[in-house]
């Protein structure tokens, strides 16, 4: 099989109220060392305070700048690391509380893709090696010939030929390479899948025929996904809700055509005015928002609201006193960290 060029779809939504990733006040901070000593003279506030939920079948985008924490925060969720403060809890169960032995079991139900399907896979193992890999440290199946029947049907699920089996990634397409990283993902029949930019790495047509499979795969099997991303039209078509990162902090969250139509934060609303519009008539073209400044260094963040020395909106208060997530809209809703929201009558600046 090659990868052809495919339309993106919207992928169908039916998450429930049922809770399968809890994510509460979650801080890690990497220390900043210097000298010959070694002496921690700061730290990098990468994952700052972040809370949110994950339904059974819901797909969670998470959007920000380079350096906001998002791939740090795929790793927490599935617990690559350990926070400093704060809980990861998957199915009421705290990830920082397992041991060794109990983190490994529990990791058959949370994993990860990750952004470049060139390095994420072993050069020197066969395709089938490699999704069976899995299987064999868990002890899957009676034996091997039920491990090799697992394979066969996910290679079968990701739209690749068992005959692909036999081969080693070196041969495949990025796209094609991806879907063996899917399906090396599904092997443990796990409930969440923490797609890190899974998509960054491809071409734009393989990208829509990745999206298109991802949104599939998560209506046939039930899954939940957090897909961390940078091109918002791909988080767009394929997320119920969005969270927007600024700094290590969540900035605004909320279903995904409230945030994108009606944005709160005036982060998020920068953000939303770079994307790119084929149409030169279009209306939103004149409300491009350019920010000042660069992004403040992680390991020395401003006081207050860690935004205001980029925002067109701050004020006094914004200077002094760090905002909280709060909710704007009745409803299915919004919320929003910031003191001066913005609407669609707000002036932007020049």
């Amino acid at each position: 099989m090659t990868d052809t060029p495919g339309a993106p779809r919207t992928a169908g939504s039916s998450p429930t109220s049922d809770t399968v990733l809890e994510v509460t006040e979650v801080t890690k901070h990497y220390p900043v060392l210097k000298g010959l000593m070694r002496r921690q003279v700061g730290s990098v506030r990468a994952v700052d305070g972040v809370s949110f939920t994950l339904r059974a079948g819901e797909t969670l985008g998470i959007v920000g700048e380079s350096g906001c924490g998002k791939s740090t925060l795929s790793r927490l969720l599935c617990g690559l690391e350990k926070p400093v403060s704060g809980q990861v809890r998957f199915r009421g169960t705290d990830l920082a509380s397992l041991n060794r032995a109990q983190l490994r079991s529990l990791r058959a139900k949370i994993q990860i893709v990750l952004q470049d399907p060139f390095t994420s896979l072993d050069p020197r193992m066969t395709v089938d090696r490699i999704i069976s890999e899995p299987l064999r440290i868990h002890g899957w199946g009676d034996s091997r010939q039920d491990r090799q029947r697992r394979v066969r049907e996910l290679i079968d699920m990701v739209g690749l030929s068992q005959e692909h089996l036999r081969r080693y990634p070196q041969e495949f397409s990025g796209g094609q390479r991806q879907r063996i990283g899917i399906a090396r993902a599904l092997a443990l029949e796990p409930e969440v899948l923490i797609l890190d930019e899974p998509v960054s790495a491809l071409d734009i047509s393989i990208q829509a025929q990745i999206v298109n499979l991802l949104g599939d795969l998560r209506s046939a099997l039930g899954l939940s996904y957090v897909f961390v991303a940078h091109d918002l039209s791909v988080v767009r078509q394929i997320s119920t809700r969005v969270a927007v990162m600024y700094l290590g902090r969540v900035a605004e969250i909320g279903p995904t055509g409230n945030l994108f139509d009606q944005p709160q934060h005036p982060y998020t609303a920068a953000l939303l005015s770079s994307v790119p519009s084929p149409d030169p008539t279009n209306p939103s073209l004149d409300r491009r928002i350019a920010l000042r400044g660069e992004v403040p260094n992680p390991a020395d963040p401003p006081s207050g609201c860690s935004f205001h020395t980029r925002c067109w909106r701050a004020q006094e208060l914004c200077t002094r006193e760090q905002p909280t997530l709060t909710s704007r809209n009745p409803g299915p809703h919004t919320t929003v960290a910031c003191h001066f929201p913005v609407s669609a009558t707000s002036p932007v600046p020049n």
